[in-house]
């Protein structure tokens, strides 16, 4: 890149004699941002993970490099099959620390979109490191509720517009999805999937960022539809969605494995 030097030559002298120096752009906060394969993703801890258990990497169900799970069906302790380590970032977006996936303990499209890939790291190493790691919630995202996006240049605000019963796309379908309010920062698009869904006070995933209707068709890959009760079909240009996570933790058990089999585990099995 180059410019005519001349015609900026004011802004220079300003600078370089320090009469009139630009104030710093503010730099958004995306501290925990990590980088999962070629998805965004978070370090997330259910309450009862203690700190010796290897810490956990939140992606979406489609970002699995292997391939996505066939509908209705999920992949469960599998070998990692990421590339390159997690990356987590500092406020600032620079890389804070990494890991390497050992395991992809559990993904699914169905139902939700969700990959869990099990870290060569505790939770006590990555908090020595200074890297964030976020609770996982508990409770379902309802409508109304305000929440951030997670991406890696800066963490809008979002609201929940409202609770789809079911989102097709392409023969999948997640139950309870979130559409977010029309927004021109709150979407969802290339390189976004898998940003988390943050509290207010970003502290806590309580959702996960997944898709977006491209083109208003119904249904199709990269155009999701919505399903209402009592069948009824619609799709909404230009409209991104987002899925719920509060049923991971139940189904969690010490040393960041999964059980199906859990009493309250409601995940859709193997």
């Amino acid at each position: 890149m180059y410019t005519d030097v001349s015609k900026n030559s004011a802004w220079i002298n300003g600078i370089v004699t320090g009469a009139a120096v630009p104030p710093d752009s503010p730099i958004p906060d995306v501290e925990g941002t990590a980088e999962v394969g070629n998805c965004k993703g978070a370090i997330v801890r259910a309450a009862t993970a203690r700190p010796e258990d290897p810490a956990l990497a939140l992606t979406n169900g489609h970002c699995v490099p292997s391939g996505r799970p066939a509908p209705g069906s999920a992949l469960v302790d599998r070998p990692a099959d990421l590339a390159r380590p997690v990356t987590i970032a500092d406020r600032e977006g620079y890389p804070k620390t990494s890991a390497r996936a050992t395991r992809l303990v559990y993904a699914t499209t169905t139902g939700t979109d969700i990959a869990l890939y099990r870290l060569d790291k505790t939770y006590a190493q990555l908090a020595k490191e200074g890297a964030k790691v976020f609770g996982l919630a508990t409770t379902p995202m309802r409508a109304g509720d305000r929440l951030l996006m997670a991406y890696s240049s800066g963490r809008p605000r979002c609201t929940v517009e409202a609770v789809v019963p079911h989102l097709r796309e392409a023969g999948y379908q997640q139950d309870d999805s979130v559409r977010y309010a029309a927004s021109d920062t709150c979407v969802s698009g290339p390189g976004y999937s898998g940003s988390a869904l943050l509290t207010p006070d970003a502290n806590t995933v309580t959702g996960i960022n997944n898709t977006h209707n491209r083109d208003g068709e119904r249904c199709t890959e990269g155009n999701p539809c919505e399903v209402d009760r009592d069948g009824a079909v619609k799709a909404l240009k230009g409209r991104s969605y987002g899925q719920q996570v509060f049923r991971v933790s139940a189904c969690l058990t010490k040393g960041s494995r999964i059980d199906l089999s859990r009493p309250g585990c409601r995940l859709t099995s193997a």
